[in-house]
């Protein structure tokens, strides 16, 4: 089956995909679909009810416009995700924006222990990681720190399905320099005309860190997502949860995490330099 989704923002995870997709969304040709992280490709329940999810959300948009645009994070790392992209779209596009790998993990490390999902050590959480499995989330995030951050092998496999030239790669550090810029160079890549932009500033970024009485941690893992909404789940966590600071990585951290990805850091070199040479990462 052919399926009209034809712009994917596959990651990095942590690296402002969710600013990015808010606003790409803004522009008339360019329609998202229902919610950032649907992840349709990779998640198998999600897979196999795709075509009728899609049929009900397109017949509520009158004018789809050019593009449909898919924000998952899981799609980078995910091969399977990606065969299925290919075997199913046609003439895909692709906006990856990629953060320092060391300090996405770090901010990855965070935003979980912010959620009350990660409570190990950040050394643990990393001697203890398991191989990526598109099934095996928590409450639909991923806590495969340094997996995420191998953009090496990641990016050279969207090259090798989809050509490079059908993939735009921008730095993190872009997008806090200004969003106008970061956006031109969007529209510019998917051939759409732009006119004034506005800077809705960051979404999804992790404010603050806080420890959750077992009580809640079992509430909001069996709760459903529109419920806990509906009943404003999150500032009751806030009210409840005791705040901590953020973890910051030391020395030995980094020089662990630099051992672990060297070998995809030369890769990342080989096929994105302009980005790579711009976190200065000794090899």
């Amino acid at each position: 089956m052919e399926i009209p989704v034809n712009l994917f923002l596959p990651g990095a995870a942590k690296s402002g995909t969710s600013s990015l997709f808010e606003h790409l969304v803004e522009h008339p040709e360019i329609n998202g679909l229902w919610e950032k992280e649907p992840h349709l490709f990779s998640r198998n329940e999600r897979f196999a009810n795709l075509k009728n999810d899609l049929q009900n959300h397109i017949s509520g948009i009158s004018d789809t416009g050019k593009f449909l645009c898919d924000a998952s994070t899981s799609y980078l790392p995910s091969r399977k995700a990606l065969e299925r992209i290919k075997l199913h779209c046609a003439s895909p596009k692709f906006i990856l924006i990629l953060r320092h790998p060391i300090s996405r993990i770090e901010s990855h490390y965070n935003w979980l222990r912010s959620l009350g999902i990660e409570e190990r050590a950040f050394d643990i959480s990393i001697s203890e990681e398991k191989p990526f499995s598109e099934e095996n989330h928590i409450h639909g995030a991923y806590n495969n720190y340094v997996t995420f951050s191998k953009y090496g092998e990641q990016v050279k496999h969207l090259f090798d399905l989809f050509g490079k030239e059908n993939c735009l790669i921008l730095e993190f550090g872009e997008m806090a320099s200004g969003m106008e810029r970061v956006l031109e160079k969007c529209f510019t890549f998917l051939e759409l005309p732009y006119g004034e932009i506005v800077d809705l500033g960051a979404s999804n970024s992790t404010k603050e860190i806080r420890t959750y009485p077992g009580w809640m941690k079992k509430a909001y893992s069996i709760i459903p997502t529109g419920i806990k909404k509906r009943l404003k789940f999150s500032a009751l966590k806030k009210k409840v949860g005791q705040k901590e600071e953020k973890y910051k990585l030391s020395e030995k951290d980094k020089k662990n995490l630099t051992d672990k990805l060297k070998e995809d850091f030369i890769l990342q070199r080989e096929l994105f330099p302009q980005v790579f040479e711009k976190w200065n990462i000794k090899l």
